[in-house]
């Protein structure tokens, strides 16, 4: 039979052993798993007041037999590791886990051993030239109690592609979604980090929610403007948005619109009519 949810065993010891839901709610499933045991020894009477237990095998319900913890090359390992996690370690949508870098960092910890090295490469810092694109590689160490067994795997960070305040800081983010794959491959799961999803526990940037440009897009659209097109913002803006006076009342999707045509004038050439670039644009458009 399938083990305990952590969830099943903190309210197992609420129920039918006292204990106050608060408690609970930081504890891991190995804590909790290892309290429940004891809790269900001594309400029998098989533990003696200096008696000090530890519990290996997982717990299952009353009466039936515990579960064989899969290995690493089982079907069911990714399944059995993320339900492991507890609730800030991940985000669940649509019935998937998607673990957060911090949790992968406890299962490396749980599952192999102790990390005793996480090195960070930055391959590619931002700028004008790559559109403020940070690209890092890190390799993850952890020691098994053999030998020591790494991992490493890389992330880029753009506007695009990172949600809003993470996409501001591009290397610090680039950095923790590049851990979570290394941590993630050195786990050997199959799924997605919570950091290579383009949302975060529900705060999505949509075209319906989010309304205005963002300060780094508007650096974007900037630099790409002045050092690569030789654009006219004001020109560019009107050709699509006529009535638009201030772009800050542009939606999130409309932006992503724009850059998109932006991007399409790299590979081709700006119209005659958009050329010549005008550094007093931010005061047209009503950006201060």
């Amino acid at each position: 039979m399938a083990r305990k949810s952590r969830e099943e065993l903190a309210q197992e010891l609420v129920e039918k052993h006292d204990w106050k839901a608060e408690d609970t709610e930081d504890k891991t499933w190995s804590t909790l798993n290892e309290a429940i045991k004891f809790a269900r020894a001594e309400a029998v009477g098989e533990v003696d007041d200096d008696e000090d237990l530890t519990f290996d095998e997982p717990v299952a319900d009353e009466g039936e037999a515990a579960e064989v913890v899969p290995c690493h090359t089982d079907p069911e390992w990714t399944k059995y590791a993320l339900g492991l996690l507890i609730k800030r370690e991940k985000v669940e949508k649509d019935g998937q886990i998607a673990p957060r870098t911090v949790g992968l960092r406890r299962l490396v910890a749980l599952l192999i051993g102790p990390i005793v090295d996480t090195d960070v490469k930055v391959v590619q810092c931002p700028s004008p030239d790559n559109d403020q694109r940070a690209t890092v590689e890190v390799r993850v160490t952890a020691c098994n109690g053999v030998r020591d067994v790494s991992s490493s795997d890389a992330a880029d960070v753009v506007w695009s592609n990172t949600p809003s305040p993470f996409c501001k800081h591009p290397v610090a983010s680039a950095s923790t979604k590049a851990e979570g794959r290394a941590l993630k491959r050195l786990l050997g799961l199959n799924c997605y980090t919570a950091e290579e999803m383009d949302t975060t526990d529900g705060d999505a940037i949509t075209a319906e929610s989010a309304g205005g440009a963002t300060a780094h897009q508007l650096v974007f659209l900037e630099a790409t403007s002045r050092d690569k097109l030789g654009l006219n913002i004001v020109k560019f803006v009107a050709k699509y948005h006529p009535d638009c006076t201030n772009i800050n009342s542009l939606k999130h999707g409309e932006m992503l619109a724009l850059f998109e045509i932006l991007n399409s004038y790299q590979g081709t050439e700006v119209p005659e009519e958009l050329r010549g670039y005008d550094d007093g644009w931010r005061h047209a458009l009503g950006v201060k």
